[in-house]
């Protein structure tokens, strides 16, 4: 009997022994919950747009505009910005030079340390998540047979970036060199008058001449 007495306390106390290690195990254990939720930051876009000044002339697409970003008055250092043409459809830069979305060997289009990038004309840049109350300043740098006209020439867009993001845009004329072949324009006043009647010359005539409008 005693033998039997001594086989329940052992079992007794083997049960309270698992159940403190169940009890400690189960104060050891941390629960974690990680949420995602959509960044809301507001975005920059730039778009780059060129009209011909003569119609008998179409705007080349090869044209590379450079243009300068500050952020709070510092340079963009290595600001990462997705491009998109004239479509909406995004465009990409690839290790082998093409720009294309149908390879895969794509390298994250950015600035330089000093704040420059370029856009083809009808292009937007898109520089994400940059911040609402961020200022900022772009310039664009002058370019050959093409005139800034927004904003005005030789100024930059400055501005507040907004909750729900800020757009500029620069637009510019272009206007080719065209060589054009010279030659003089002679202009000369003939007067008659009635017979016997004598010009003193003293009067004097007045013209407005006007070239190519």
């Amino acid at each position: 009997m005693k033998y039997i007495k001594r086989i329940s306390v052992l079992l007794l106390a083997a049960f309270f022994m698992v159940a403190g290690t169940q009890a400690i195990q189960a104060e050891e254990t941390t629960r974690m919950t990680f949420t995602n939720e959509e960044n809301k930051t507001p975005d920059l876009f730039i778009t780059k747009h060129v009209e011909s000044a003569d119609d008998r002339y179409e705007v080349p697409k090869d044209v590379a505009f450079k243009f300068v970003l500050k952020l709070n008055g510092k340079l963009a250092n290595k600001e990462q910005y997705r491009v998109f043409n004239e479509n909406g459809d995004e465009v990409y830069n690839h290790q082998d030079g093409t720009i294309s979305s149908e390879t895969t060997n794509k390298i994250p289009v950015m600035t330089d340390r000093n704040g420059n990038f370029t856009l083809y004309g009808g292009y937007t840049a898109k520089f994400e998540y940059v911040g609402n109350g961020v200022s900022y300043e772009i310039l664009e740098l002058p370019q050959e047979n093409f005139q800034q006209v927004s904003p005005a020439a030789g100024t930059s867009a400055i501005g507040t970036i907004k909750p729900d993001g800020a757009r500029v845009e620069f637009v510019n004329l272009y206007m080719p060199y065209v060589e054009q072949k010279t030659t003089d324009l002679i202009v000369t006043k003939h007067i008659s008058f009635p017979q016997g009647y004598v010009y003193d010359g003293e009067d004097s005539f007045h013209f407005t001449l006007k070239l190519e409008g």
